[in-house]
């Protein structure tokens, strides 16, 4: 007499992976008599309780059947025997298929709990991403215009320095306010030159160190662009 407890299952399949576990069956050679008694005597505990038996387990029951009426069958000579003419084959295929979505579907139900504590937040488009364009400009062209330039307003005589004594000892210049100066000067006069247009605006050295970062900001910024045309640096809008 076989001892069955009687528990739920999601289908066929789950009871047969059940009842493999609880007699140590393996799984790669199932021995199908065996496992037919089991499984047909677990319906016939089920009809005694008046349990409504689901028809796709009466559909596994007749598979289980059939799969051993084969095996009662003569064996063909062993020279002939293939892994495919095993009946046991495809039902073994289909226990190990569920077996791991049955692992699967485990460890995605320990994952849920974290999931409902995991929020996510919508993508934003970056604002202000500054776009640089590779300028084909002489390196050494520019030095040489930015030391004409220091060289130039140098030679401009500077005030008597006795006039800014203890008002004053650093000039501050602000980047931004040089910017709008070059911005302007560009635009009134347009393709002027590196040097006219920093002659322009600049009185000292802190001046000209000021402009020139401001007019690289602005070349990030697509506002102004310099080409190298005749020999000189030329601005424009």
């Amino acid at each position: 007499m076989i001892e069955l407890k009687l528990e739920q299952f999601e289908g066929p399949m789950d009871l047969l992976l059940h009842l493999i576990r609880t007699h140590k069956i393996d799984i790669y050679d199932i021995p199908i008599f065996t496992l037919t008694e089991q499984y047909i005597s677990y319906l016939k505990a089920m009809e005694s309780l008046n349990m409504e038996i689901a028809s796709e387990f009466i559909v596994m029951a007749s598979e289980l059947l059939y799969i051993k009426s084969k095996m009662l069958l003569p064996a063909p000579p062993k020279e002939e025997e293939t892994q495919e003419d095993d009946p046991r084959r495809e039902l073994m295929q289909k226990l190990l298929d569920y077996q791991q979505y049955k692992e699967l579907s485990g460890y995605l139900k320990q994952r849920e709990p974290l999931g409902a504590y995991t929020f996510t937040k919508t993508g934003e488009k970056i604002k202000g991403l500054i776009r640089y364009t590779k300028l084909d400009l002489p390196k050494e062209q520019l030095v040489t215009a930015l030391e004409e330039l220091v060289m130039r307003i140098e030679t401009k005589l500077p005030p008597d320095k006795g006039v800014f004594s203890g008002i004053v000892e650093r000039e501050v210049v602000s980047v931004a306010l040089m910017g709008d100066k070059l911005l302007l000067t560009v635009k009134e006069k347009p393709g002027i030159s590196l040097v006219d247009a920093f002659l322009a605006i600049c009185s000292t050295r802190a001046q000209v160190a000021a402009t020139f970062m401001a007019l690289l900001d602005l070349m990030k910024e697509e506002k102004l662009k310099i080409t190298y045309q005749n020999d000189e640096f030329i601005i424009n809008r």
